[in-house]
């Protein structure tokens, strides 16, 4: 009789606890969907199969990669979390820093494009807060345009055209010299540029240089030709 007593009084107080188990937990929920969609997220393990976030994944001190990265979006943003010079360093394969874009101090406003030298920073390109670009040492460009000015075209050189430093592809200030002798002012040597007695497409003729009835400089006259002999060269009109 007391063995039964103490079974009964078992299975009471499981059967209250259970009770009181489901009304502590709330009604029960199914599952929204049908097994094994609704799943939660595998997590992220050390295996050698691909995974894929589709939300965020951030780091609280350092992320690296032994095979390289890809970064999608629309835009990529480097972020420093602590105070002091900004840099951005680019190993080798080795683990050797090779490229840097940084500020040498933390007030300096200039941005460096620097190669890693020996221990030393060697500065490729700089540029200022007035958004000045200076080419340390050399600049080699297969084609070079100045913003707002068209395309430059075979003869033209880069010239300043003001005090501040503006420039703008113009022909050479410089078209050429001919040489016209004789009363008829026969073409007696001709311009490089044209091939006859003529300045080229945008340049005028002046004359520096005549010699009229055996009357000259110190030259003399061409052989030949023992008056009229006059030279013109061509400069470009702006």
């Amino acid at each position: 009789m007391k063995q039964k007593l103490l079974e009964t009084i078992k299975i009471l107080t499981i059967a209250i606890l259970a009770l009181a188990g489901v009304a502590y937990a709330g009604p029960w929920i199914g599952p929204a969907q049908t097994f094994p969609n609704g799943n939660v997220g595998a997590p992220i393990n050390v295996g050698s199969s691909s995974q894929t976030k589709t939300g965020a994944f951030w780091s609280q001190t350092s992320l690296g990669s032994d095979g390289g990265a890809y970064f999608g979006g629309s835009s990529v943003k480097l972020r420093r979390a602590t105070a002091g010079p900004v840099e951005y360093v680019l190993y080798n394969g080795g683990g050797q820093a090779e490229w840097s874009l940084r500020q040498s101090a933390a007030t300096d406003p200039t941005f460096r494009l620097s190669r890693f030298i020996s221990g030393t920073y060697t500065d490729a390109l700089t540029v200022d807060t007035s958004d000045t670009v200076r080419v340390v040492n050399k600049l080699r460009a297969k084609k070079l345009r100045i913003d707002g000015d068209a395309d430059p075209v075979i003869g033209q050189v880069l010239t300043a055209v003001d005090a501040n430093g503006n420039a703008q592809w113009r022909p050479q200030t410089f078209g050429g010299l001919y040489m016209k002798a004789g009363d008829s002012n026969t073409c007696r040597y001709s311009n490089p540029l044209t091939g006859a007695c003529s300045c080229p497409s945008g340049y005028a003729e002046y004359q520096f240089w005549e010699w009229v009835n055996g009357v000259g400089d110190a030259y003399g006259s061409p052989a030949g030709f023992n008056n009229n002999v006059v030279m013109f060269q061509c400069i470009w009109k702006p």
